[in-house]
């Protein structure tokens, strides 16, 4: 025991020792281990708890920041989305507001639709020309009232069809929430709502435009049934014309003598006095012109009181002359300029030198003298040359396109400037002269239903010509119309009417509101052939005969038959075949092709060398992937694709058709360099026959014509059964924020 006492065991003696004496186990040692696991359980433990507390945090934070940055982009994208479909400051208030009526009555029926300020300014703003010309306020502004009827045409058009649909038990059996519910189903909501905000409507109004633009599919759809050939027989004919005569119903015609009266004509012959002048300043102070006023226009329009540099000279022009080349001919007029250049600079007369040598006939009898100019009034070369030299002296030889210059500078005069005391008396008479116009203006808008009464009554009796007489202003404001297209009902108007535009009419569609209630009175009365009492429009005052109005008219059945045919069977006849065929035969012929080579050269050495060395033998294809600048072709030897006549510039096109197959062209030059053009292969034309694909495809064009005319036809008789109502008062709202 004593022996195993003197020689323990080196680790258990080890592990007892003292603290103090203890050798430490290394690190991540079995022994350091051991006496650390429990300390290690319990770091994992906390790492991993606090590891994901961090994970959570962090992805909090992120789906935060990612919200965040989505709610900036949905502001961003709201903000430019109320900004496009923000309403005109004129519609505030009104949106809502009905701006026509529209009613179709068939058989006794009355079926009514709404078109609201809203409906109708978004309509406007979809269309196409609406963003076309949005960058351009000035063309916008001449096309609003264009833009307008098309818009209001197009929605009455759809209200139409929709009604037709609904009094004919044509609607679709969907409802304006399944239609939503459909739409909604290929998207996500946030999707479907951002579609919405886009186009500024809620979902409701979304959902009725839609289920309105599917019932007027519907009708227009359904409006054009085929009929079989055999069953379309001159009984069945007549049978559709009379059923639907309200189809073949044409416009009615009204003829007029008009008479406009405007303050503007008038103004012209008012003259202003100065006791009327200083009436105007005391009732408008802030017109009274003042120093500052004055000052300020002048520093506005500086521009104008400055006069530009200005050089007086004299010249003597040699042109081109002489045999070869333009570079050639130039120089020979350099040499004989250069040689009058010399005898001027050693005393000679200049005056003289340009009567004798001068080509310039225009100044040559008085000695080449120009007189004074500023800049911008010649050509770069002379101009440079005569604005940087001194008084007095002569230039060397100058080259512009007519030739070669020698200029004699004779005098300049430096930039001058008005000063403000000496613009300013201009400048007061000038702004008073508009204000006078001003002035004249509203007494002849004062005079002026005074004047037309009085013109009206001293002439009631007389022709259109005496009137204008009266009126004294060589036919101004004098229009004579015959036959030209009237509704009662201005809503059902057609295009024809842009005859009248800017003359009667606000926009060429539609006539004005207060001149067409008193034609048409006139109309309902029977007062035909007498001067209306003057009325006054937005234009000025109108005195107004209507000479005849034709109504109730119609196409007959015989002018109608064929289309009557055509609108029900779609099938053409063989004239109609035949004739369409002879109408646009060339785009039927297969035209003539050729297959060419080529090799571009970007100049004309280079060019040469290759069509030398192809006259000696060398092969076009080698040449061209070994030249050839164009990367398209060259790597095939040059080889194109089938071309027809047109495709080159006039001159290569010209000579490549001229070749015969394996020749080539001499090196030709175009914009993009030098070509040489072999031909490789060729294709004759062929001339189309009225058979085959050729008939096939031509029937089925006239039957798509044909289809579109059953519309048209079914579309118009519609607007012949409608009566809209249009309220004016909206719709001068519906316009664009000046």
């Amino acid at each position: 025991m004593s022996e195993y006492k003197k020689q323990p065991n080196d680790e258990y003696s080890n592990t007892h020792k003292t603290k103090k004496q203890r050798t430490k186990p290394k690190f991540m040692s079995m022994i350091w281990l051991r006496l650390h696991i429990k300390s290690i359980v319990w770091f994992i433990i906390i790492t991993f708890i606090i590891s994901l507390f961090f994970i959570g945090y962090g992805t909090s934070v992120e789906k935060a920041r990612h919200e965040e940055k989505q709610r900036e982009v949905d502001n961003l994208e709201n903000a430019q989305y109320d900004k496009q479909n923000a309403l005109p400051k004129s519609m505030a208030g009104k949106e809502n507001e009905p701006a026509v009526f529209v009613s179709y009555c068939p058989n006794n029926a009355s079926f009514t639709a709404v078109i609201t300020a809203k409906e109708l300014w978004q309509t406007i703003k979809n269309a196409p020309q609406f963003a076309r010309y949005e960058d351009n306020p000035a063309i916008l502004a001449m096309m609003f009232d264009y833009l307008k009827e098309s818009a209001i045409n197009e929605l009455i058009s759809t209200n139409l069809l929709s009604l037709y649909a609904k009094a004919n038990n044509m609607l679709p059996s969907v409802t304006a929430n399944d239609i939503i519910s459909r739409e909604m189903s290929g998207s996500t909501p946030q999707e479907f709502n951002r579609k919405l905000r886009q186009v500024g409507l809620t979902m409701e109004e979304y959902g009725n435009r839609r289920l309105l633009q599917i019932s007027a599919a519907t009708a227009y759809q359904n409006s054009a049934v085929q009929v079989p050939v055999a069953s379309a027989t001159e009984e069945y004919l007549k049978n559709y014309y009379e059923t639907h005569k309200v189809n073949f119903k044409k416009n009615s015609l009204i003829s007029f003598e008009h008479l406009l009266i405007t303050a503007k004509a008038l103004a012209s012959d008012i003259k202003v006095t100065d006791e009327q002048l200083k009436e105007y300043y005391a009732k408008n102070p802030s017109a009274e012109l003042k120093e500052d006023d004055i000052k300020k226009i002048y520093e506005e329009r500086n521009a104008e009181f400055k006069t530009p540099e200005q050089v007086k000279a004299s010249h003597i022009l040699i042109k081109p002359r002489g045999e070869g080349t333009d570079e050639e001919k130039f120089e020979e007029a350099k040499k004989v300029a250069q040689g009058l250049y010399e005898k001027a600079i050693n005393g000679e007369d200049f005056a003289k030198l340009a009567k004798e040598n001068s080509e310039d006939k225009s100044c040559s009898d008085r000695g080449g003298d120009l007189g004074f100019f500023s800049r911008g009034l010649m050509v770069q070369p002379f101009e440079e040359a005569v604005f940087s030299a001194n008084v007095g002296s002569i230039t060397e030889p100058v080259k512009t396109p007519f030739g070669y210059h020698v200029i004699k500078v004779e005098a300049k005069n430096p930039e001058t400037t008005k000063t403000f005391e000496e613009a300013k008396s201009q400048l007061i008479e000038e702004a008073t002269d508009k204000i006078k116009e001003v002035i004249s203006l509203q007494l002849a808008e004062e005079q002026l239903a005074q004047y037309a009464s009085k013109l009206y009554t001293d002439n009631s009796s007389s022709d259109i010509d005496a009137l204008v007489k009266a009126y004294g202003k060589d036919n101004e404001g004098k229009h004579n119309f015959t036959d030209l297209p009237f509704a009662e009902s201005p809503g059902n108007a057609y295009p024809e009417l842009a005859q009248g535009r800017n003359i009667f009419s606000n926009n060429g569609t539609i006539y004005n509101a207060e001149f067409h209630k008193q034609v048409l009175g006139a109309i309902k009365a029977n007062r035909l052939n007498v001067y209306l009492e003057p009325f006054k429009t937005d234009l000025g005052y109108h005195i107004v005969k209507v000479l005849s109005y034709k109504d109730n008219q119609y196409d007959t059945y015989e002018d109608s038959r064929d289309l009557i045919r055509r609108m029900l069977t779609f099938e053409p006849s063989d004239a109609e075949l035949n004739k369409y065929f002879e109408d646009h035969k060339s785009e039927y012929d297969v035209p003539a092709t050729r297959t060419t080579r080529q090799i571009l050269c970007r100049d004309k050495d280079t060019a040469d060398r290759v069509y030398k060395e192809l006259n000696n033998g060398a092969l076009f294809a080698n040449m061209a992937r070994t030249y050839s600048e164009d990367p398209s072709s060259s790597p095939m030897g040059g080889l194109m694709s089938p071309a027809v006549k047109g495709r080159y510039t006039p001159e290569l096109d010209d000579a490549i058709w001229k070749l015969n197959k394996g020749e080539y062209t001499q090196p030709i030059e175009t914009p993009l360099g030098w070509y040489i053009v072999k031909l490789e292969d060729e294709t004759q034309e062929v001339k189309a026959t009225l058979e085959g694909s050729v008939l096939a495809k031509i029937k089925t064009v006239l039957r798509g014509t044909y289809q579109d005319e059953a519309r048209t036809s079914f579309v118009r008789g519609l607007f012949n059964q409608a009566y809209v109502v249009r309220n004016e008062d909206i719709l001068n709202s519906v316009n664009i924020d000046e």
